[in-house]
């Protein structure tokens, strides 16, 4: 029979309180004024994974903000030039496929922003702005700390922008989709 452990719950989000604990709340500003300066480019997200579902679900709430934003796939994806950015969320900053893209983005031009655990990364060095998310040993599978981890960063980046562009929330619902 398989174990559960009772309250996994709350360990859960112990871990993640103790994270948002270790985080650099600087880089947050850092963050988005980066946003910022580069709102009016087309932003283009990459991840694999988890990490790529986080940063998916980041393009789509810029997008409710009326960015031009889409992620590495999409059928509609324009091309990546000097004046795009692309936001990568890799956790060990040296998966081979998102680093061929970042070389790609790169020996284009583009400015690429990057939330990794690995500052020293090849992807980190590939890029011009660095979120780092601390080393955590978790008691969770694999590296799932990191995705849940930046999911809440990523939506917590979203409600301060929503506040420093001073962006009318009825304004953002009549961006979201409704076939869905």
């Amino acid at each position: 029979t398989i174990s559960v452990r009772k309250n996994f719950v709350k360990i859960i989000l112990k871990e993640l309180a103790e994270l948002w604990s270790e985080f650099d709340k600087d880089s947050l500003s850092e963050f988005v004024g980066f946003m910022k300066t580069h709102r009016k480019e087309i932003i283009i997200g990459i991840g694999a994974g988890r990490m790529g579902y986080s940063v998916q679900s980041f393009i789509m709430r810029l997008s409710h903000l009326g960015f031009k934003s889409f992620m590495i796939g999409d059928t509609s994806l324009p091309r990546i030039n000097r004046n795009s950015l692309v936001i990568i969320n890799s956790s060990s900053g040296e998966t081979l496929s998102i680093k061929i893209l970042a070389e790609k983005a790169k020996e284009v031009g583009a400015k690429i922003l990057t939330i990794s655990t690995n500052e020293n990364s090849s992807i980190a060095n590939l890029s011009d702005k660095v979120i780092l998310i601390p080393v955590f040993e978790s008691s969770q599978l694999m590296k799932s700390i990191y995705e849940q981890f930046s999911m809440l960063l990523f939506d917590h980046v979203i409600h301060l922008m929503v506040q420093e562009l001073d962006v009318d929330e009825k304004w953002i619902v009549n961006n979201h989709s409704i076939l869905e």
